[in-house]
């Protein structure tokens, strides 16, 4: 199986389980920027407790989890609280980002856009978020930086920046993201 092929399977599967969810990291980025070659996919999951065995439930062999990390990911106030897939028989994983009813997370859904059978959260979400976790990463990552460089140039006009810097502000990543769209050639 391709890459995009695992994801379709897995956000189809999780969708007939009836938990939504939409792909992000440097897959989304990849759309909205230059690709890039990735071995996993960030699946941003709107996921609640109650869903846990729905989700355990449409995930049998080959794919692996942890029911108890997914539950506790659920539980978790942290910011970017995760669990972990694993799909056995391709080598491929799935990092599972849980959000659940904030402003924040209506916002990251609303900006979702369908690319051929996906859907993909929205360039200036994978912006926000890759800024986010550039200053996680104490800002060394030349690769979330690229990436971020990348989808500024290659959606240019594109971009809804209010949309960016509104959330940047948020999250106290404002300068930097005026820096990226500085440093970027649109």
């Amino acid at each position: 199986m391709t890459d995009l092929e695992l994801v379709s399977d897995f956000v189809e599967r999780l969708a007939r389980a009836g938990i939504r969810s939409v792909v992000g990291g440097s897959m989304a980025s990849s759309v909205w920027g230059q690709p890039r070659q990735t071995n996993d996919a960030d699946i941003s999951v709107w996921l609640r407790a109650d869903q846990v065995q729905n989700l355990v439930a449409a995930l049998p062999d080959p794919y692996n989890l942890v029911p108890d990390e997914v539950e506790e990911a659920t539980r978790s106030t942290v910011d970017f609280a995760s669990f972990k897939v694993l799909h056995m028989d391709e080598v491929f994983s799935f990092d599972c980002f849980v959000h659940g009813d904030s402003e924040w997370t209506d916002a990251l859904w609303d900006t979702r856009r369908v690319v051929g059978t996906l859907a993909f959260l929205g360039p200036e979400a994978i912006l926000v978020l890759k800024l986010r976790w550039f200053v996680l990463g104490n800002k060394v990552s030349d690769r979330q930086w690229n990436d971020i460089c990348q989808v500024i140039e290659v959606q240019g006009d594109r971009l809804d920046r209010s949309w960016a810097q509104l959330w940047a502000t948020r999250f106290g990543v404002d300068a930097l993201l005026e820096q990226a769209l500085a440093q970027a050639r649109p």
